[in-house]
């Protein structure tokens, strides 16, 4: 009995030790209890203490309030790292790429066709939230679009990956 309730514990303790929640982004009235994207990338922003690293493939207007709130928590100590695809203005990026924990890397590929189109964004290398969500009004409010965050073990991979990508020839430091 004290063997069955130890090994419960142990699978309890397995099961939370990765959690992972759909997120969703969408204008309709549903009845569920996903958690909307602007508010999974608000609260992950701000829970973040040592670093964020975000790709971004379409980026309006709409992202600026994000954007001022990465600029914030790089003045806090956070290590800020952006990742756009090349044909985003950097424009929007002016006030940021002046900030020494704040980089912005443009995707300078070989080939004219090829584009960062990751939605990724990762918070302190322990959660991830990976979305097809761009950074648009369309894309946090008012498209139907799915993403995940999650704590899961990968999460450092993920991380590994888009650091081997920005330590490459594919990016170039627009600060």
């Amino acid at each position: 009995m004290l063997i069955d309730l130890l090994n419960g514990m142990r699978e309890k303790a397995t099961e939370n030790s990765s959690n992972t929640e759909i997120v969703i982004s969408n204008s309709l009235e549903m009845n569920h209890e996903l958690r909307k994207t602007v508010g999974v990338i608000r609260e992950n922003i701000l829970a973040s203490r040592q670093s964020i690293l975000i790709t971004g493939y379409a980026i309006s207007e709409f992202a600026k309030e994000l954007i001022d709130l990465l600029i914030l928590k790089s003045t806090q100590g956070v290590r800020v790292t952006f990742l756009i695809d090349k044909d985003v203005e950097e424009s929007m990026f002016k006030a940021a790429i002046k900030l020494p924990n704040f980089k912005v890397y443009r995707f300078n590929p070989s080939d004219s066709y090829t584009h960062l189109h990751a939605k990724v964004m990762i918070f302190d290398k322990t959660r991830a939230f990976v979305s097809s969500s761009n950074l648009s009004y369309n894309g946090i409010i008012n498209n139907i679009e799915i993403g995940i965050l999650t704590n899961d073990k990968n999460v450092i991979k993920l991380n590994d990956v888009l650091g081997k990508l920005v330590s490459s020839s594919y990016f170039e430091i627009l600060n």
